[in-house]
């Protein structure tokens, strides 16, 4: 996954390893999953499904042709962001190194789109499983409806197995043709990713997303002292922020790295030394000195004083060098305290 680089697959830029967990380092995608979208708007309009359509089917096709095969593809693993583009996510499952003429026989992915092959422990290709999918996506979108409903998963089994996939009459010809073949029972009758692009419905307005690469690289897990901050610490800290994206520099070079911020407390990534230092130039430049501070090996409370405010600043760590800063007004009007508040989170957060 770190060696994928796609426009519409997250990439996977780092990893970290405490005593009990990995962690995961992601694209931050501003948005929301597909089944997220259709459980609040109910089934998209063909246009907007189409778009969506071929973003999907782009990021399949780059899998396939470098031998990686999802094997979990449903619309809780596909993020739209606010420019209606998609991304496809959690790879769990994958398998890779696939060629067209490797088998499976391992029953995994999620009921309601499994394919009926992988249902009866066939031998199967997981090209073609991943295509069965991606039909049944489509075929969510334009209905709004989960394929194969059934009170439990035993039942969903059963229905893909036995049961025809109803498409409802307000749905195109066009389309419901796409559905038909991508999820037709007989592997060996379904679309193929070349058949797709050559389908009528498909091709209308298509247009490549830029062309991905495999990149030279495998990412080394990082040992890491990281802090687990519980739910209800993590709220206290950043005052159900906004996560408004935003970025500081390292003072030991010029490389640019992402925070979160809030308007009363935001995080930085910084060592805790230089992020002190930065802190103090801040709080000069603001007109104000600082009153007490109390020091750690792993954070650091500030009580300053400007004009009228009495401000306390404490420093929290969370993951590595990354630190939550929470600014909490002690004394002073609340119009005066947001905007220092303001201003010490765009200073730092540069």
């Amino acid at each position: 996954m770190s060696r994928i680089n796609h426009p519409n697959i997250i990439q996977l830029h780092r990893v970290l390893k405490s005593q009990t967990k990995y962690f995961l380092i992601l694209d931050l995608i501003r948005g929301k999953d597909l089944s997220e979208i259709i459980g609040q708007n109910g089934c998209l309009s063909e246009s907007t499904a189409r778009i969506y359509f071929h973003q999907i089917i782009d990021a399949i096709d780059f899998l396939h042709r470098n031998g990686i095969i999802h094997r979990d593809i449903k619309p809780d693993n596909i993020l739209i962001d606010k420019n209606d583009k998609a991304y496809l996510i959690d790879f769990g499952l994958s398998a890779r190194n696939i060629t067209q003429s490797d088998l499976f026989t391992d029953m995994l992915g999620t009921p309601n789109y499994l394919a009926p092959e992988v249902i009866t422990e066939t031998p199967y290709r997981g090209q073609s499983v991943d295509l069965y999918a991606a039909g049944l996506i489509l075929y969510v979108m334009l209905t709004g409806e989960v394929p194969f409903h059934a009170d439990s998963s035993q039942d969903v089994i059963q229905n893909i197995i036995l049961s025809e996939l109803y498409i409802p009459n307000f749905i195109s010809d066009a389309a419901a043709k796409l559905i038909r073949r991508l999820t037709h029972r007989n592997p060996r009758l379904r679309y193929t990713i070349e058949d797709v692009r050559k389908d009528e419905w498909f091709s209308e307005d298509y247009t490549s997303s830029a062309a991905g690469e495999i990149i030279d690289r495998e990412i080394q897990i990082e040992n890491a002292n990281i802090q687990i901050l519980q739910p209800q610490q993590v709220m206290e800290y950043t005052d159900q922020c906004s996560m408004t994206p935003c970025s500081i520099e390292k003072e030991q070079n010029t490389e640019t790295k992402n925070c979160i911020c809030s308007p009363f407390a935001f995080s930085v990534i910084s060592p805790l030394d230089a992020l002190k230092r930065n802190l103090n130039k801040r709080i000069e430049s603001l007109g104000g000195c600082i009153k007490d501070e109390e020091n750690s090996s792993e954070n650091a409370t500030f009580k300053l004083g400007l004009s009228s405010l009495a401000i306390k600043i404490d420093i929290f760590p969370l993951v590595d060098t990354t630190h939550i800063i929470r600014i909490i007004n002690i004394h002073g009007e609340n119009s005066d305290f947001d905007s220092i508040a303001t201003q010490l989170k765009k200073q730092l957060c540069i």
